[in-house]
Parts: structure tokens; sequence; C-alpha cells
């Protein structure tokens, strides 16, 4: 989105201004170069005339921005639909299913809504807004864009480029213990719940996590050995992971239709069968 930018220049007007020549030696006169917009006028998109809509000139930094517009070549959303279901996909996923209620539940319940409610107004909804006005109004990445809007908070982007690396390290592999419970759940009976023939339990899902599904070692100190069904699983999910995004929103644009949408079936379904359990 970067790229080497030199002052624009204005064409000649009408009175011939610009064609005029200087002293005798006959040599013609630059035309007057376009001011350079505020950074002001650079979020606002008041820039001079004399540019095009899809750059912007960033104060004294000689880079231009592109702006959401097709003449870029990159990639658009294939419908408004598909990028407001990406944004039902980033906020609602398995943290609001797992995380959130077991929040709830170890700090006071319904206690903890109240601080919740006014950190997420105060805090949650304006980072979110702005996060997606940068992003629709500069399409950079988090490096860029904050460079964009100040050299001096470029770290910032860095920062979350890094986080996001840690927490995918983590959550693809939560991802793909859940593709190992999805497959193992075919099973009948299932696997982590079966009975002797007395009628005592010698398999719990806890059993069945530590010892079949994640082979823990002993202690912490103890590294223990490769699972190699975890491996192939993660393997998967990071292979899925790249068939959705390779293409950036061409791809990611038509797999939203079913991530979105499809927790919600999954809650209505888990919601129709807790109710129907017994108290």
């Amino acid at each position: 989105s970067f790229r080497a930018h030199r002052p624009m220049l204005q064409p000649p007007n009408a009175s011939g201004e610009g064609e005029s020549k200087a002293g005798e030696g006959g040599v013609e006169a630059s035309p007057p170069r376009s001011r350079r917009p505020s950074f002001a006028e650079a979020l606002t998109g008041e820039a001079g005339a004399s540019m095009r809509p899809s750059q912007v000139v960033m104060g004294a930094r000689k880079s231009t921005i592109s702006m959401a517009t097709e003449e870029d070549g990159r990639a658009q959303w294939g419908s408004k639909l598909e990028f407001i279901l990406t944004l039902v996909g980033y906020a609602v996923g398995l943290g609001n299913v797992w995380r959130f209620p077991y929040l709830a539940f170890s700090n006071g319940g319904g206690s903890f809504l109240f601080p919740y409610v006014i950190i997420l107004f105060a805090l949650g909804m304006p980072l979110f807004a702005f996060e997606i006005w940068t992003g629709q109004r500069f399409r950079l990445g988090s490096v860029a864009v904050w460079g964009a809007l100040e050299p001096r908070l470029a770290g910032l982007g860095w920062s979350s480029t890094i986080l996001s690396a840690l927490v995918m390290l983590y959550y693809n592999f939560v991802i793909a213990v859940t593709l190992f419970y999805f497959a193992m759940s075919f099973q009948s009976p299932l696997p982590w719940d079966y009975e002797r023939s007395n009628g005592t339990v010698t398999q719990d899902a806890s059993r069945y996590f530590q010892d079949d599904v994640m082979d823990m070692s002993s202690s912490i100190n103890t590294t223990g050995i490769i699972v190699p069904h975890l491996v192939i699983c993660l393997i998967a999910t990071w292979l899925l992971i790249y068939a959705i995004i390779y293409k950036g929103v061409e791809t990611a644009g038509k797999v939203v239709y079913f991530t979105a949408l499809f927790p919600y079936v999954v809650l209505f379904i888990l919601l129709i069968r807790g109710v129907t359990l017994p108290g």
C-alpha cells in the first residue's frame, strides 16, 4: 500500500501559467506543486482537488496511502452482508460459549455483568469501532496503519501482530482438539463414557481427555512425547485456515456464511438439549 511518491504537479491553467519562459534562456518554469494535506485532512478525506481520490499524502511523509477504491487493484468484499457476517464471526466465538460463562460464574455471577457492561461501552465498543474505521479508511495492515496515523505509534502495530500470532498458537490447538473430538463423536458408545457390565463407569470425560487425548506427562517438568493424532489434527487445522484466507476476502467472505451462522445453530441445539434434561 506504500509506494514512492513524488509531489504531484498541477496542469497548466487556461491563462498559460506554467508555460511561461524564464529569462532569455527559454527554460520552462516548473508548474506549481500541489499542497500537502494536513493530518486532519488526511483522516477526513478533505485533500486538495489536485490529488487523486485514491491517494493521500500524510504530512511530510513521502508515501501514498491507498484508500477504499477499486483502482487500488485490491480484493473487495462481495457484498455488505459478507463484511457484516465477518464482524459477527470476529466478535462471537468460543470465548462467548466457553470462557465468558466461566468468568462470570467465578467472579460473582450477575454482579460481574455490571463492571463488564461499563467496560464494554467505555472501552470495548469504541476500540472496536475505531479498528473498523481505520481498516476501511486506509486499507492497511495493523503495522502500516499505525505508522500512517503517527510514525511514533508504529510499535502498537507490531505489538498487536505479535499478540495475534501468540493467540493463534494456542487457539489453533484448541481447534485441533475440537476436530479430534468431532471425529471421535461418531463412535457408539462414546469413547469417554462407557460402563462395565456391573454398571460402574470405567472411563469419564476428564480421564479420557488427560490420558487418551492429551497423553499428559506426570508433571510439568516432564516433557512427554508428541501425540500423533493431535499432530494430524493440528496440521489439518492450519491447512483449513490457509484454505480460508489464502485469497483474502475473496475466499474468507464466502466462508463466513457458514462460520458466522453455524455457532448460533449449535447454541440453539444446546439450548433445546439443556432444557430437556432432568431437573
